[in-house]
């Protein structure tokens, strides 16, 4: 049984400044998960990368089943305030743990998030591909900025909203996401399938190549930037603003389903003959 401060309803004030109460929480915990719990509540948060690196470089790491993973989470949310629980410290840490439980055979993982966005979730630039190990990972919840960034081989689901550059730098990953995500969505991916059930704030696709997007919701903004090959845009919604600066689109289809969308994608694109743009009836 471990014993810890927690912050009971960390976020049941509307300006966040501080907890309901603080109580004595005890769980039931292996020796594993008592560890690594201790272990991330040492770690405090910082601004500058070099210094977040040190501290995570001090941890003493243990390997744990994926089940273990999610019930630390659920500790980690209890001693934590928003600002740590949110912050790339947490991200980093979750994602070390999965990573080495990955190695040890582990494939399927799941998060409960909740209402935090927890950013820089499996932000790692991990290859398993060679050892025949795809991981995947369920969030159950929201999660914040560049989930899966420079991901590789590895199949995300996400049942809330994500925040900014989702898959960013990504190579033969799957995004599901049901909910709605931020912007930079498609930057520097590769052989990537996103499936988006909501609103994309800003699909900025740039050094972008062999990348589908399902998008069900509205596009705000639709800026391809530069290099973007191969690809195809599959949008239910509506495109609402189109940013055409520096772009350099070609060999990519464009499958709209709304008409004044179409209409802006077509003057946009069509004097490349190698973009196909289609307007999809209902």
């Amino acid at each position: 049984m471990k014993t810890l401060e927690a912050l009971v309803n960390p976020f049941g004030k509307e300006d966040f400044e501080s907890p309901d109460n603080i109580e004595k929480v005890e769980f039931d915990s292996d020796e594993k998960i008592a560890h690594m719990l201790e272990q991330y509540h040492t770690i405090e948060p910082c601004t500058y990368t070099k210094d977040h690196d040190a501290q995570i470089a001090k941890v003493t790491w243990e390997t744990l089943s994926p089940l273990q993973i999610d019930s630390l989470l659920q500790m980690m949310k209890g001693i934590a305030d928003k600002d740590k629980l949110e912050s790339s410290i947490t991200g980093s840490f979750l994602t070390k743990l999965i990573h080495n439980s990955v190695k040890a055979g582990n494939t399927e993982f799941v998060l409960t998030t909740g209402d935090a966005k927890i950013h820089t979730l499996i932000e790692h630039d991990w290859d398993f591909y060679e050892h025949w190990r795809i991981p995947k990972v369920k969030i159950v919840g929201n999660a914040g900025n560049l989930l899966g960034r420079y991901g590789h081989y590895t199949v995300f689901d996400a049942d809330g909203d994500v925040g900014d550059g989702l898959g960013w730098g990504a190579y033969r990953c799957v995004f599901n996401v049901k909910g709605s995500t931020g912007k930079n969505l498609g930057r520097n991916a590769k052989s990537v399938i996103y499936n988006i059930g909501g609103d994309v704030e800003e699909l900025e696709a740039q050094e972008t190549r062999m990348v589908v997007f399902n998008i069900k919701g509205d596009v705000k903004k639709f800026k391809p930037f530069v290099c973007v090959e191969n690809c195809i845009f599959n949008i239910e919604g509506r495109v609402r603003d189109v940013d055409y600066s520096f772009s350099h689109t070609h060999k990519s289809m464009f499958r709209l389903h709304d008409k004044s969308s179409y209409e802006k994608i077509y003057w946009t694109f069509h004097s490349n003959p190698h973009n196909s743009i289609e307007l999809v009836e209902k």
